[in-house]
């Protein structure tokens, strides 16, 4: 019974305590679809959040000077609204808009968004027939905010020759914490094409400064605050002309057939990473720049693409795109106006002066493709570096890796910004499920501790309980053997003596020769069976009736009666516990006639609901005063056996009184 209590409380450690569910661990700080991943599930998303975040363009800032961003004014209260509007130049299927936020540098945080409103609206609409359709509802939440990288909304293909970007909820500027909605681009995309580059811009306030940094233009601009940092793709450095190269170098690329060219994109010489930079942005680039579509070789029928001039810094960026209206052309020729002029020192120590051209990579777009990709310009003049050849124009690379279309590059920085938000909690739930795994491994040596010193403080109980039972058997047969047996001779003995003083009576003399013989052949049973009484066969079934018999047979000669109460419940005694009670009550008369003196003898039982009391009162000698234990040991060996309290007083008319108190069980 011991060993089985131990193994179920050990059963409730283990699988109620030990083992708590996967789908409770963390709720409250994990995303319910991380919750319910195994381990093994986390580990893998692990790896492969950071196996796609090695494969998307890298965040790089543009350093130096520039535009900035298209900003409101200030407000007094967050909840003024504020819009901004882009006109198109024609009806577009809208499949995606980029917002790029504005960029602070904080000096506790590090570079974050600044401005970017917490709740706006898109709406899209025709001027047509004036139509117009809710594009976007946005609340912005951690997931979103702070950022640096561009906000994607999908477009659901809505047709719209308008755009318009409605704020309900301003951020604050870190500056003076005033509310203001800014970004530094929108770029709107119908297939890879962004739109709204260089398109009309309209605003329910602007913070302009002329030339500076907030002008509402600069929302369509196509700067970014990014320089292009794909992380695939071979490096490449810029292409870089010689020194003196005349007044108006050009470089020419033919197509080889009439090609239909919808855009420029110019890269301009990369930086590198030093600290701070070596030279301005506009390294090598013509302050006037005239690129020119021809389908002569000698340029007779030339047409203006664009006409790119830069006076000052916030005129140029990293990359500048232009839009075309798309025709056929076999040649394409970049003439420089007004040439760069560059002035340094040579290893010699001597100052060199002159013209110079330079740029990482020059595209010209048919649609989505890249016509000029692997093509090779010609350059009107023989001053070529060496180190770095015309092919590097057109080679697709730059000095990171591969150059992205525009489209391609601002999702994989906004994928970047999701899995970078992602991937901390990722590992901080696999963090938490191995600090879980360490609690559950100290839980499972503890209770493996526990249950180790269970084992063997069950081995030392259950060895005690066994040599205790042993004793407990010996003392019962030997208690069996004899009140039993004892009891049996001594009333042999007495019917003998009976016999021998009625042999001059054969009828009485038959009669107890007949007893002398019952007792004999009860008493071989009781020996065969004195292990176990309880396999003894039909003894004590009726103990009342035993009892009567037993008392008739050892006190013939004495005045003696038995009183019983309550005997309809002796079926509420267990089995064992008659045996004992019976070799009790059987004992006691054997005491009383050995050694009491005794002529009358009084014995009650009563049996109550619960309770069971046997008093026998004799008028023999009694006990001593000064006895200090009267009980006999053969009768207090009984009373344990049966669980009872011994009690043996004086009776008041002198002699003894025995009395047993039990609680009575079920059978």
């Amino acid at each position: 019974m011991i060993r089985r209590t131990v193994f179920f409380c050990a059963y409730l450690i283990l699988f109620n305590i030990a083992w708590p569910s996967d789908h409770d661990i963390g709720s409250d700080i994990f995303p319910k679809d991380l919750n319910q991943l195994s381990l093994e599930q986390l580990e893998q998303l692990r790896d492969q959040t950071k196996s796609k975040l090695d494969h998307l363009a890298n965040f790089n800032l543009s350093g130096g000077v520039g535009t900035i961003c298209f900003r409101t004014l200030p407000q007094e209260h967050e909840r003024v609204r504020q819009w901004v509007q882009i006109d198109l130049d024609r009806v577009y299927p809208i499949d995606e808009i980029a917002l790029i936020p504005a960029i602070w540098q904080d000096n506790e945080n590090g570079y974050r968004d600044d401005g970017f409103p917490r709740e706006f609206r898109i709406i899209g609409g025709t001027r047509e027939n004036d139509e117009q359709h809710l594009i976007a509802s946005v609340k912005a939440d951690a997931s979103m905010l702070p950022r640096i990288a561009p906000l994607l909304i999908s477009g659901n293909g809505v047709m719209a020759s308008w755009i318009r970007i409605e704020a309900d909820l301003l951020s604050t500027r870190f500056h003076d914490g005033r509310h203001i909605m800014q970004f530094s681009e929108a770029m709107i995309f119908s297939d890879s094409e962004n739109v709204a580059l260089h398109q009309e811009v309209s605003a329910s306030s602007n913070q302009s400064t002329g030339i500076g940094a907030y002008n509402s233009q600069n929302l369509v601009d196509g700067f970014l605050p990014y320089v292009m940092d794909a992380a695939e793709g071979q490096k490449s450095n810029p292409y870089l002309s010689g020194i003196n190269i005349g007044e108006h170098p050009s470089l020419t690329i033919d197509f080889k057939a009439p090609t239909r060219i919808t855009s420029l994109r110019i890269h301009m010489i990369e930086q590198g990473d030093t600290v701070p930079h070596a030279q301005q942005p506009n390294y090598a680039v013509p302050p006037h720049i005239v690129f020119e579509g021809a389908n002569q070789p000698n340029f007779s029928d030339a047409e203006t693409l664009w006409d790119f001039q830069h006076r000052n810094l916030f005129q140029i960026s990293p990359i500048v795109s232009k839009r075309l209206d798309p025709k056929l052309y076999r040649f394409v020729r970049l003439r420089c106006v007004e040439p760069f002029r560059f002035e340094g020192w040579t290893r010699a120590g001597k100052i060199v002066r002159g013209s110079r051209l330079g740029f990482a990579e020059i595209e010209v777009f048919s649609g989505t493709q890249n016509v000029a990709r692997g093509r090779q310009f010609s350059a009107s003049y023989d001053n070529h570096d060496p180190n770095r050849p015309l092919t590097r124009l057109t080679d697709g690379h730059n000095i990171f890796g591969e150059i992205l279309t525009a489209r391609n590059w601002i999702s994989q920085l906004a994928r970047r910004h999701d899995l970078e938000y992602q991937l901390p909690i990722i590992e901080q739930s696999i963090q938490y499920r191995y600090e879980n795994q360490k609690a559950k491994l100290r839980l499972w040596v503890g209770i493996a501790s526990t249950l180790g010193v269970l084992a063997i403080i069950i081995f030392l109980v259950d060895r005690i309980l066994r040599q205790r039972a042993i004793f407990t058997t010996r003392e019962r047969i030997a208690a069996d053997l004899h009140d039993e047996l004892g009891a049996n001779l001594h009333a042999i003995a007495l019917l003998g003596d009976l016999a021998q003083a009625s042999k001059h009576s054969p009828e009485k003399s038959g009669e107890n020769l007949e007893r002398i013989r019952a007792l004999v052949g009860r008493t071989s049973l009781a020996v065969k069976h004195s292990t176990n009484m309880l396999e003894t066969p039909g003894l004590y079934q009726n103990l009342p009736l035993e009892m009567r018999q037993i008392s008739r047979r050892l006190m013939s000669d004495l005045d003696h009666s038995l009183e019983i109460e309550g005997e309809e419940r002796f079926e509420q005694i267990r089995p064992r516990k008659r045996i004992d009670l019976f070799l009790f009550y059987k004992g006691a008369l054997i005491n009383i006639l050995r050694h009491s003196n005794a002529t009358v003898v009084r014995s009650k039982l009563t049996l109550g609901t619960s309770q069971l009391e046997l008093t026998i009162t004799d008028n023999g000698d009694g006990i001593a005063k000064e006895a200090p234990n009267p009980e006999p040991p053969s009768l207090k060996r009984r009373a344990r056996l049966v669980g009872g309290k011994l009690s043996v007083i004086p009776s008041s008319g002198g002699g003894t009184s025995i009395i047993l108190n039990m609680k009575l069980g079920r059978s």
